[in-house]
């Protein structure tokens, strides 16, 4: 949306706007620099709460009753089917790492974008 309004902005060659198409642009790169440390502490979080609920799963001696919806959750119950561990090599790295790398992608070029516009 910041984007949008910047180029929206650019067909004015007021001095002003470049300023202002020069912000905008800043204020998207801060958000995408900012919005992909929040998805790598939210998988920290996330890896913290899944070790402690396999814990507390083998515990409590659960056995098929423990939740195990992602490849991840059926390794830390030794339940995953045999190549498991071998499927993110199918793909370009996790899901965590590929939303970091888009939004370093677009915070880089926004700020590019902002630089260039200032």
């Amino acid at each position: 949306m910041l984007l949008g309004a910047a180029v929206a902005l650019s067909k004015d060659a007021s001095s002003a706007t470049y300023v202002g198409v020069s912000a905008l642009l800043f204020i998207a790169g801060c958000n995408s620099w900012f919005g992909q440390a929040a998805v790598a502490k939210g998988q920290g979080y996330y890896r913290k709460t899944k070790a402690i609920k396999a814990a507390l799963e083998r515990a409590l001696n659960l056995g098929e009753y423990a939740i195990v919806t992602t490849p991840g959750m059926k390794r830390d119950h030794d339940v995953a089917p045999a190549g498991t561990p071998e499927t993110a090599a199918h793909r370009l790295g996790k899901i965590t790492q590929q939303i970091r790398v888009l939004l370093a992608i677009i915070g880089a070029l926004a700020f590019i974008g902002a630089v260039r516009a200032a």
